[in-house]
């Protein structure tokens, strides 16, 4: 089981610099973390985690994280949107070490890759 500490996560810039997101509560089996380098509360980046534990032997657990990144106008004194993305994992409970392993390994390749940088840099959509 991993502890509830600080994560390190590298941001886009450049020359990437890396944020500290902050243990902040730990409720309903919902992990929050948030990235207190901003002054205003509501501008802060956060991150959440969850687990929905598979029920009985053929069920499924579930595996989401969350990453919001408000935009915040100093002009209006409020966010104006937020950016994020979502992931979610479905492992079956019979689902092997190996085969846990090899998702992580692919989800981890898919969301380093090009194309995937592409699509959201960019904004765009696949073609053939």
């Amino acid at each position: 089981m991993p502890a509830f500490t600080t994560l390190t996560l590298a941001d886009g810039q450049t020359t990437p610099v890396n944020h500290s997101f902050t243990p902040v509560a730990l409720e309903s089996g919902i992990a929050v973390w948030y990235d207190r380098t901003m002054g205003v509360i509501a501008a802060q980046p956060y991150v959440t985690a969850k687990l929905v534990k598979a029920k009985g032997p053929n069920g499924l657990a579930r595996l989401q994280y969350t990453l919001n990144v408000p935009q915040f106008s100093d002009a209006l004194g409020k966010v104006v949107a937020t950016v994020g993305a979502t992931l979610e994992f479905r492992i079956p409970a019979n689902a092997s070490l190996q085969q846990r392993k090899d998702l992580h390994a692919y989800a981890k390749a898919f969301v380093a890759s090009s194309f995937l940088q592409n699509m959201v840099t960019n904004v765009e959509g696949v073609y053939a």
